[in-house]
């Protein structure tokens, strides 16, 4: 609104299951036009996807020494540093120079190694310098002079102290929330960690690669599970016993009350390892190694694990598979470039193409002429990649001619806008596309990839109008 409160969105949560079999919608409460951002929204959930098992990079006898003597500059099993509570990205401009070098640079830097851009004092993200100040709490975090927060013992950061303190009343503490991840990551994608299990082997894409690379592609979904599941457990022992109940498919009173997803869909989507079964020669899938290793991570007690069962994890998984996105938060060279221009006197100027020269060679171009791709290679090395979990987008339903669509928002981390496609008359139901639907309408292959593909992510069969009408095409 005007005056900075936040406005009701357009829409309405109305239950079609009776119509069309089509559960829980979005409709629309009002006119809504074409272009117009229908609403907002933060992630109830959200998680980065590390890149590395970190039990099994470290020697047994180096990691309590690594717990406890992290700095600005240890490498992290995470491809972009970024915020562990709202996702901003913490990456300095000398991240720029992995281009060239083939790995980051984190720590101090001398003149020599100080990032080739143009005026890098404009770079949202100040370098990480041990010479800058701060300070060292007793309980292992560090903060430095521009108030950002390192944990010594996980290597968790924070963009401040603010976040800091949400992220540990959300997960309870950061250190057992990234521990928790990482034995998830060990239990059930760690080639070594499973080697000698013969009855329950690794799946997932590049579950065929050779048996010398130490993890194979990790399910982003259980990994949001994972926080999922830390989150749910501190709400728990932080609320009280007799009032806080664990959130299911029946307890309207938990954060992922209402959004589709189901522990038998554990197997349709393939999500965990190969569960050995004599009844059946079908294949079936279980998530209780990253279960078993949570609940030793998180030390639930006996009352606990009735409430916090298998069955609940699974769920989490299936909601988590069946409703996450895939997003980016914002590149901090979308803050950087538009102050450049301003310094340099705009587009076109002698000083910006001296400083685009500048910036091309900085990503590698020897000529100094950017390229096509290269704005994408910063968005790689910058922005950091998340799948999350929406609330109110996920009650929204597919259709191949959807009249909205998502996309990031462009000034907050870890939020979506809802964009109206077309003009939406009230009443009409809101639908987006689960995945990119192409510009081939009309042909029948296209129709056929369609089909295949929602049947695999998300378990149902589309019959909307571009459906049937393909469909009926010879």
């Amino acid at each position: 609104a005007s005056d900075g409160r936040p406005m009701r969105p357009p829409v309405a949560i109305v239950d079609l299951t009776s119509i069309n079999n089509r559960g829980n919608s979005l409709v629309a409460t009002r006119l809504i036009r074409k272009g117009e951002i229908i609403y907002t929204e933060r992630a109830i959930e959200a998680t980065q996807i590390p890149q590395t098992c970190c039990k099994c990079n470290d020697d047994s006898s180096e990691v309590a020494t690594k717990r406890i003597a992290l700095s600005w500059s240890s490498p992290s099993s995470y491809d972009v540093r970024a915020c562990r509570y709202c996702f901003r990205s913490m990456e300095p401009a000398s991240s720029l120079t992995s281009t060239v070098t083939g790995a980051k640079m984190g720590g101090a830097h001398s003149k020599e190694s100080l990032p080739s851009i143009p005026m890098p004092h404009l770079w949202p993200v100040a370098e990480y310098d041990r010479k800058s100040g701060g300070s060292t709490s007793p309980i292992g975090y560090i903060e430095d002079c521009y108030e950002r927060v390192l944990c010594s013992k996980c290597g968790s950061m924070f963009c401040s102290a603010a976040c800091k303190v949400a992220h540990n009343n959300r997960m309870g503490s950061c250190c057992k929330c990234e521990s928790s991840i990482e034995e998830v990551i060990h239990a059930l994608f760690c080639r070594k960690a499973n080697s000698d299990d013969k009855e329950m082997p690794l799946t997932g894409d590049n579950a065929d690669q050779a048996p010398d690379d130490e993890i194979v592609s990790i399910q982003p979904a259980v990994v949001l599970a994972a926080r999922m599941f830390c989150s749910e457990v501190n709400r728990y022992r932080t609320g009280t016993p007799n009032k806080v109940q664990v959130s299911s498919a029946e307890d309207d009173s938990g954060p992922f009350y209402g959004i589709c997803g189901d522990p038998e869909d554990i197997t349709p989507l393939e999500l965990g390892v190969i569960q050995k079964t004599t009844e059946s020669s079908a294949l079936s899938f279980t998530l209780e190694p990253a279960y078993l290793a949570l609940c030793e991570n998180l030390a639930l007690t006996g009352f606990e694990l009735e409430k916090f069962s298998l069955h609940f994890f699974e769920l989490l998984a299936a909601v988590a598979a069946r409703n996450g996105f895939s997003i980016a938060t914002k590149s901090p060279f979308q803050s950087y470039y538009p102050a450049l221009l301003r310094s340099v006197g705009g587009r076109g100027t002698p000083e910006h193409l001296h400083a685009m020269e500048d910036i091309a060679r900085a990503l590698g171009s020897t000529e100094g002429v950017l390229k096509r791709d290269m704005d994408r290679e910063i968005a790689d090395q910058c922005a950091a990649r998340l799948v999350a979990l929406f609330k109110l987008t996920a009650r929204i339903n597919h259709s191949c001619d959807p009249c909205a669509e998502v996309r990031g928002q462009e000034f907050i981390d870890c939020h979506i806008d809802l964009l109206a496609r077309e003009d939406i008359e009230p009443g009409r139901e809101i639908t987006i596309s689960y995945i990119n639907i192409g510009r081939t309408a009309g042909r029948v292959s296209d129709r056929n990839r369609r089909i295949r593909e929602l049947r695999a992510r998300y378990l149902f069969t589309c019959d909307c109008v571009r459906c049937t009408n393909d469909g009926n095409l010879k």
